[in-house]
């Protein structure tokens, strides 16, 4: 049987280049993260004009529950229905069960001076602001604004 060489010769500048690349992507990826940690500090240190909280749960026959606290009648959505308002507590659900949170604290719907709608869990930092996903989606969870009782 014939030898078989696998010598590979790359260019010195090309493996320089490569080198080059590598280290301004993992540059770029800190400075990326750097601003997003900054941005998320700087929205946690502001406070909406106005919030109310509220607690959700899902019941035995696949609705879900959504009462303002402390004393606001309950609000049934129906299994099927909703499924944007679904989607966004099924993300807060998932966040407390992997850290270890209860269910029963309450979450924060805030509106800030700039007109934004945030939808905020003070158990465990996560935050969505509502706006980015359009109007009609804001207005899935603006609603709970005017159940003032």
């Amino acid at each position: 049987m014939g030898e078989h060489h696998d010598d590979i010769n790359i260019p010195k500048p090309v493996l320089g280049a490569v080198g080059a690349l590598m280290l301004t992507s993992l540059v770029i990826a800190g400075m990326a993260r750097s601003a997003r940690v900054e941005a998320a500090a700087r929205a946690a240190e502001a406070r909406p004009e106005v919030a109310v909280l509220f607690q959700f749960g899902e019941k035995d026959d696949g609705s879900l529950e959504v009462r303002r606290e402390p004393h606001g009648e309950p609000v049934a959505i129906a299994p099927e229905s909703e499924g944007f308002v679904r989607g966004v507590l099924r993300t807060f659900s998932r966040t407390r069960q992997r850290e270890g949170v209860g269910e029963d604290a309450p979450l924060e719907l805030g509106l800030y001076g700039d007109g934004k709608l945030v939808l905020a869990d003070p158990t465990t930092d996560e935050r969505i602001e509502l706006d980015s996903f359009g109007p009609t989606n804001r207005g899935a969870f603006a609603r709970f604004f005017e159940d003032r009782r």
